[in-house]
């Protein structure tokens, strides 16, 4: 939406809440498939971030990553 530059109108809010909602059906779904505990999926993706950005996000890191960061 924001990327697309389209408003942040009522209409658009909702269908994006539908879209987030199809994102956590995947995301379940595959957590469950590959046998995955997601409260371990989102500690280590935490992890991962706070190792990347510390305490700030800065757009330089996320574009300039370490070797073999993805």
């Amino acid at each position: 939406m924001f990327l697309q530059g389209k408003p942040a109108s009522e209409d658009n809010i909702f269908h994006m809440k539908r879209e987030l909602g199809d994102i956590m059906w995947y995301w379940t779904t595959a957590c469950a498939s590959l046998g995955l505990d997601p409260y371990e999926v989102i500690s280590e993706n935490q992890k991962k971030l706070e190792a990347r950005y510390g305490e700030k996000f800065e757009v330089d890191r996320s574009e300039v990553r370490k070797k073999g960061d993805l």
